[in-house]
């Protein structure tokens, strides 16, 4: 089976379809690949986002959390007591997406 016609296999009959089941079809068709794209946008900015604020080193200097982190009083204390916040928004947004995160 060739690849085109895996991926056809389980579409719908559209010779035996009214046309306002082919209208119908068409714009739900749309609409998912319309949400398909969103997702996909709000996952590319994500993981461009974790490249930069959390894999470009380990100085937290491009992170847009700095001014809130406590990441400067942890290493004076307890830096296995730290919370990145800058992880914590990734992860609340992955949360979003449908991605399961452990805490």
């Amino acid at each position: 089976m060739t690849e085109f016609q895996e991926l056809i296999q389980d579409a719908p009959n559209f010779v035996s379809m009214e046309r306002g089941e082919l209208v119908a079809y068409a714009y739900g068709m749309f609409a998912a690949g319309t949400k398909a794209e969103a997702e996909n946008a709000k996952l590319k900015e994500l993981l461009q986002d974790m490249n930069k604020w959390l894999w470009n080193g380990a100085d937290c200097t491009e992170c847009p959390f700095t001014a809130e982190c406590d990441l400067n009083a942890a290493f004076e204390s307890d830096l296995h007591s730290h919370v990145c916040i800058g992880w914590s928004e990734i992860h609340d947004r992955m949360r979003e997406l449908g991605v399961e995160v452990d805490r």
